[in-house]
């Protein structure tokens, strides 16, 4: 029966991971895969078999390995984990944006026996950020602009109604 509890609690627990749209992970102390979600291998266009049991350096150029070992080692020494954005070239081709959530897995004693991961892709929203800061950029030009041309707009018709040397009302005040 605890078998059956314990077997029935991992399907369940991989169904849940499977069915996220985030890429998530778990490595052993040294680094190396025991877990990866299908949205992970799909993102990377990786098998199960080129991921589990390998790390970093042996999966992803050098530079992206770097980068999320450092990312991994800053997770564990914290004990209580960190979230940041790596940034990482998916199969598609282009450089994806993602909020990764890194943490320590503990075991009853509180070793750490893993490093966990949650990378949610937020490129598209990075995208949508960047044209609103551009939006409003050419907003505040065009802003500017206008009350640039009001001003102007007044100056001339002060110079319209009013001999701007003199300042004697001109002929239109005089019929």
């Amino acid at each position: 029966l605890t078998a059956q509890r314990l077997e029935s609690s991992e399907a369940r627990l991989h169904a849940f991971m499977d069915h996220s749209p985030s890429l998530m992970f778990v490595k052993d102390p040294q680094g190396r895969y025991v877990y990866v979600n299908d949205a992970f291998t799909r993102s990377f266009g990786l098998e199960q078999s080129e991921v589990i049991a390998h790390s970093d350096a042996e999966i992803f150029a050098p530079e992206l390995a770097v980068q999320f070992a450092t990312n991994d080692a800053e997770a564990l020494a914290t004990r209580s984990g960190i979230a940041f954005e790596e940034v990482a070239r998916y199969s598609d081709g282009q450089l994806h944006t993602s909020i990764v959530h890194k943490f320590p897995i503990f075991d009853l004693q509180g070793h750490v026996i893993a490093l966990g991961g949650v990378a949610t892709d937020i490129t598209e929203r990075k995208r949508l950020e960047d044209a609103l800061r551009q939006r409003n950029v050419q907003l505040r030009t065009a802003i500017r602009t206008e009350i640039e041309l009001r001003q102007r707009q007044e100056h001339l018709k002060e110079i319209a109604n009013r001999d701007p040397l003199t300042g004697v009302a001109n002929r239109i005040f005089l019929h």
